[in-house]
């Protein structure tokens, strides 16, 4: 976060100084009307006007986001639910699997012949 503060603060400082040292008198003319502006305020109109864009876009994204990470939520919540029933699933069948291996060992060792020499 300090980071994008400092790295913020340089940038406007750098755009102030590129706007101070074009401070010639333009004319801009916008649709109909006709303005006879400074440079460096048409530069930090610019800069200004693009960050609002930027930080009304981000705002947007947020709660689009945050939406769609509600709904992720309960996704995952319901796929949390279905995983547990599928352990307990396994659970029973490997039990089920011991139990029948064990009547098959005993099924064996009761109908085996005795091997006489």
């Amino acid at each position: 976060m300090q980071r994008q503060i400092i790295f913020f603060l340089l940038v406007a400082v750098l755009v102030a100084i590129f706007a101070l040292t074009n401070s010639q008198v333009v004319s801009v003319r916008l649709f109909f009307w006709t303005y006879e502006l400074s440079q460096a305020l048409i530069i930090l109109f610019s800069v200004v006007l693009g960050a609002l864009l930027v930080g009304i876009f981000n705002v947007l994204s947020h709660f689009k986001n945050k939406g769609k990470h509600g709904v992720d939520v309960k996704e995952l919540d319901e796929l949390r639910i279905k995983n547990e029933s599928l352990k307990q699933g396994i659970a029973q069948a490997n039990h089920e699997i011991e139990t029948l291996q064990a009547q098959v060992n005993q099924y064996m060792a009761s109908h085996q012949t005795p091997h006489t020499p």
